[in-house]
């Protein structure tokens, strides 16, 4: 599952009238949630599901916070194919772990903020992928290289000027399992 900004779902919905929905699934738990009623990364909880938002220490994340998405019910499945590592680490206590990172809305909305595997952690502050992408578009010049993909000191600086950016924003993000993407760049 990949966010999706609120613009293309506007412009899809002005081209064929009809309004496009982010949906949230996977092989291994479907049918838990379904499409959210308003734009942007917005999914709902279906009647029946068996939903948790999970902090780092694995309690229930608080209204408002950042937390692990997991389920658990008969739709969940037994276990990936020959893979009982895989299985181990998905499966914990009758709750399927999807590594989605989520904040509760309204009522039986939840939000998706990240996967949790791709958080960047710098300075002691967790971001998601998109609040770095975002902060980049942000900058003075973060509209892209000459060459894209290619690794330049322009790009590194705005890179780091975003981390800060956020950073000043006060905003962190929970998550147990991260990793420091900041060396690569």
């Amino acid at each position: 599952m990949t966010p999706q900004s609120i613009d293309p779902q506007q412009q899809v919905t002005s081209a064929f009238g009809a309004p496009l929905h982010i949906f949230c699934a996977s092989t291994e738990a479907a049918g838990n949630l379904t499409f959210g009623l308003r734009p942007g990364p917005v999914m709902r909880i279906v009647e029946r599901a068996q939903v948790r938002l999970a902090d780092k220490n694995g309690c229930d994340a608080a209204d408002g916070e950042i937390g692990d998405l997991l389920l658990r019910g008969a739709n969940v499945f037994d276990g990936y194919w020959n893979d009982p590592r895989a299985t181990a680490k998905s499966l914990k206590g009758e709750w399927y772990h999807t590594g989605d990172l989520m904040r509760r809305g309204e009522k039986d909305e939840l939000m998706f903020v990240a996967r949790k595997k791709d958080i960047i952690i710098r300075g002691g502050t967790n971001m998601s992928p998109i609040e770095v992408e975002q902060a980049i578009v942000g900058c003075r010049g973060g509209s892209g290289d000459r060459y894209p993909g290619r690794r330049t000191r322009a790009a590194r600086s705005r890179f780091h000027q975003a981390c800060e950016e956020i950073q000043r924003g006060g905003r962190s993000r929970n998550s147990r399992k991260s990793h420091d993407t900041t060396s690569r760049l």
